[in-house]
Order: C-alpha cells, then structure tokens, then sequence
C-alpha cells in the first residue's frame, strides 16, 4: 500500500488554518483541534493495523509562515513481520519564517522479523521553532518478541535556511550489532531523540 498525507497550513491573521489537505489510505486526519495559545493539533489516523511488507508511506508537512502547528497521532505505528521484504517510510517537514512546529509521533515498535527504512527531511529556518522527536520499541516484550526483527534504519536530516545542522542515523540490526550489550540498549526496551530549535 502507498500511503500519502500532505498537509499545508497557514495564518489567516488569527490562528492557522488548514490550506491544503490531502491523504490516500492507510492515513486519514481530523480537523484540527485548537487550544488557548492557537496552536492547531492535529491527529493522524491509521486505517491498517500496521505496516506491512511493500507499503511505502510519505508525510509531507508544509508549516506557513507566523503558523503554529502540533502534529502527532493515535498510537504506536506497528511494522509486522515482511516476511523477507522491506516497508519504507519518507517524511517532509518544512516550517516557514516565525512558525512553529511540535512533531510528535508515537513510538515506533518492530515485529518479529519486519525489516524498515525510514527517511526524513527536515527544513526550518533561523526564526522558525521546531521540537522533533523519533521514539522507537524493541517490541512486544510481553509476548517475547524483544529485538526480533531482522532490521530497522531511521534517518533523518534537519536543515536551518538550507545549511545541515542535525543528522541522526539510527541503525538496530541483531544479527549484525550487540544491541544488547553496553553502549547499545543495556537491557532499556526504548530509544530515542528530540530536537528543540527556538
């Protein structure tokens, strides 16, 4: 399945407002709910019960300028076993001048054997804020499925006014890496990373 979601949001001198909305299955999203301070939330929802092998999903998010956006979604993205294939996902953030951004996402959590790449791109400028973050679950643990995958590769890049600043590299591999030993997981079930900018 290849999902699409591409959001544009902009100021109409009072709050943000949605300028642009459009998504193909697994994903759907609300309209956006507001609260005092004039943030914009919105929600993504997932139609599937996971990820699954062959899907390709893309996020775009295109923040206007003065806008302020919280963008995250129901719960934890589940990639399934793909059974020897590979699922891939690709997101695309842009915040405009004196926006502000709040990209939090679920966790993501492997199944035994899923195999998964994920790239983001991340433009913002020196007057936008942006808090970024990736949190990713070795797995159903209760179910003894801790680091079954075969591997999971996240790359994200985050650009100010076209000069790169940050590029984390995630890499979780089992049969490659000692994930669990000192210096990777240490017996923790979850990592992660947050960028702030202001």
């Amino acid at each position: 399945m290849n999902g699409r979601l591409s959001l544009s949001t902009a100021f109409d001198g009072q709050k943000t407002v949605t300028e642009d909305l459009y998504f193909a299955p697994p994903f759907k999203v609300y309209s956006p709910f507001y609260d005092h301070k004039g943030w914009a939330k919105y929600i993504s929802m997932c139609g599937s019960a996971g990820v699954l092998a062959g899907d390709k999903n893309e996020i775009k998010l295109f923040v206007g300028e003065n806008c302020k956006v919280i963008f995250t979604d129901q719960g934890y993205q589940k990639l399934f076993n793909t059974n020897g294939g590979v699922s891939k996902q690709s997101i695309k953030l842009v915040v405009r001048k004196n926006a502000r951004l709040c990209y939090m996402p679920h966790p993501i959590m492997t199944f035994t054997g899923c195999e998964h790449i994920s790239m983001g791109k991340v433009n913002i400028t020196e007057s936008s804020e942006l808090i970024f973050s990736e949190i990713y679950c070795c797995g159903r643990t209760a179910m003894g499925e801790e680091f079954g995958l075969k591997r999971f590769r996240s790359r994200t890049e985050i650009a100010i006014d076209g000069r790169a600043d940050f590029i984390d590299n995630t890499l979780i591999d089992p049969a490659a890496l000692p994930i669990r030993q000192k210096g990777f997981f240490e017996g923790f079930t979850h990592t992660g990373f947050m960028y702030i900018y202001t």
